[in-house]
Order: structure tokens, then sequence, then C-alpha cells
């Protein structure tokens, strides 16, 4: 198989295992389904920018997308897939230390 097949092949495997349509992973890319389908079709050579995007939307690593790795590392971003935890994390990264901590406090008396 050739880079673009594993890509297309290592993307619709990992799509189907969190069961989400290509129609939603397009709109997260901002790009048409279509652009999106040649690329699980290895059809369509994806830019930087695009598997910069497909390893934040999928948790893993570029060099596994592209079969320069054999195992999955999963990384540790949200899924950006839920739009309301996307925004909040990104709310939170510019949020003061005091807005950080009272909503720790809060966090932990949810939790228990």
């Amino acid at each position: 198989m050739n880079r673009l097949e594993v890509l297309g092949v290592r993307l619709k495997k990992l799509r189907h295992e969190k069961g989400i349509t290509q129609d939603k992973i397009a709109t997260k890319m901002n790009t048409p389904r279509s652009s999106y389908s040649k690329l699980e079709t290895g059809k369509q050579e994806p830019s930087v920018e695009q598997l910069v995007q497909l390893s934040q939307i999928f948790s893993v690593d570029i060099n596994y997308l592209i079969g320069r790795k054999e195992e999955v590392e999963q990384k540790r971003y949200i899924d950006v897939m839920d739009d309301e935890l996307e925004c909040f994390f990104r709310e939170l990264r510019v949020a003061s230390q005091e807005s950080r901590k009272k909503l720790m406090n809060i966090w932990n008396i949810i939790k228990e």
C-alpha cells in the first residue's frame, strides 16, 4: 500500500471507531465532505494543515496517520467532536488563575 492508501485506511478505521460521519469530520475541518472522502479513499493528498486537524480530531500522532508508525499512540486532546467542550477548554486556556481555582473548587464539589 502506498502512503495515501495507508492514510485513507487509517482515517476510515479511526472514524468508525469514534462512530462519526464523514460529514461531521468535514465540518470540523471546514472542508466539503467530498474532499474528506477523497482523503479516505487515497485520491487526494492532505495538506500539512489537514494532517494537523486530523491528528487533533482523532487524537493520534501524525506519524501514525501517514504510516510512519504502526502503533496508534493516543494523544491527550479533548474530543473536538464535542463543540461545547471545545469552546469551554478554549476559554479555560485564557482564564485567570483565580477563575481556574474557583472552577476546580466547583468541580471538586460536583464530583463527590
